[in-house]
């Protein structure tokens, strides 16, 4: 039996509406940025690799995590798994993706990421499916992820 995951009830935006997939994120001054077609077919080639080589079908969903009222999702999480009755999801942040991409060409960018990659934060994600807890499990599991789609 799977661990207990996040209801996808709990993370509405301020207008009440339940976390969705967006394309938008707010710049450093706050500007709402769409994000570019280059940076939605990086993303998607990342997700379409990941669940050909874990055959996983289940959703992975860009979003706008700023749009919600959780202050460690707003201001820390950059990816999160949740279900909905045995619909599992996971969302990647697109200010995150923007900073993915941008690192693939600007060196500077890749230290205030802090080394993490969409594929990274995507197997974390999906180990949470099996682990609920950041146990000893859970990063095992999400490091056997991350050797299996490369």
């Amino acid at each position: 039996m799977l661990a207990p995951i996040k209801k996808l009830a709990k993370y509405k935006n301020k207008e009440g509406d339940i976390m969705h997939q967006s394309n938008i994120y707010f710049d450093y001054y706050n500007n709402e940025i769409d994000l570019t077609a280059d940076e939605l077919k990086y993303f998607t080639e990342i997700v379409n690799k990941i669940k050909s080589k874990l055959n996983y079908d289940g959703k992975i969903l860009n979003s706008n995590f700023e749009l919600f009222d959780d202050k460690k999702v707003k201001d820390y999480a950059v990816g999160i798994c949740f279900k909905n009755e045995n619909d599992y999801r996971i969302f990647i942040d697109n200010y995150f993706i923007h900073e993915c991409y941008e690192a693939l060409t600007k060196d500077y960018i890749k230290t205030l990421i802090e080394n993490k990659t969409i594929e990274s934060v995507i197997c974390h994600e999906l180990a949470h499916i099996k682990y609920w807890n950041h146990c000893k499990k859970h990063k095992e599991l999400t490091e056997k992820y991350i050797k299996m789609i490369k």
